[in-house]
C-alpha cells in the first residue's frame, strides 16, 4: 500500500522489540500475551505490565481491530515528518485486546474517521523500514 511519508526516524530496536519488527517486515503483526493474567499488550517489554509476569509469548493477531481513538498531527514535532503534514495517528484496540499505534492509511480518510470503527493493519515502507498503519474496512 502506497503512504505518504517522506522519510522516518529510524526506530530504536531493543530485545523486547526486534522479533516485533521482524514480523512487520513480514507484514505479520504479533502482541504479547501473558499466560497468568492471560491479557495482551503493545509496546513490547520484557515482563507483564499487568501482573509483572515474564510467563509471556508472542501471539500473531488478525491484524483486525476498531478505532479508539486518533489525532491528526498538523505540526511536526521532528522536521523528519514536515513534508507528511497533516497525517493522522491511531490508536486500534486489536480483536485480540491490546491496543495499539498506527498511522491511518491513506491519510485523507481522517474525515470520515468514526470512534469504534472497524480497521486493518497495513504495512508501508520508508526507505528500507516496513512500518505499520490501519485502513479502513
Amino acid at each position: 500500500m502506497t503512504q505518504k511519508q517522506s522519510t522516518g526516524i529510524t526506530p530504536e530496536m531493543t530485545p523486547e522489540s526486534e522479533f516485533w519488527w521482524e514480523k512487520i517486515s513480514e507484514h505479520e503483526l504479533h502482541v504479547q500475551a501473558c499466560h497468568d493474567c492471560e491479557k495482551k499488550w503493545f509496546p513490547p517489554v520484557y515482563r507483564c505490565p499487568y501482573c509483572a509476569s515474564k510467563n509471556w509469548e508472542w501471539v500473531k493477531t488478525s491484524g483486525q481491530g476498531k478505532v479508539f481513538s486518533w489525532t491528526v498531527v498538523h505540526r511536526a514535532f521532528d522536521p523528519a515528518f514536515a513534508e507528511d503534514l497533516p497525517y493522522t495517528v491511531l490508536t486500534v484496540e486489536l480483536e485480540e485486546g491490546a491496543k495499539i499505534l498506527g498511522r491511518l492509511i491513506p491519510s485523507d480518510d481522517r474525515f470520515s474517521l468514526k470512534a469504534d470503527m472497524p480497521v486493518k493493519a497495513t504495512f508501508y515502507k520508508v526507505g528500507d523500514q516496513t512500518l505499520l498503519g490501519f485502513a479502513k474496512i
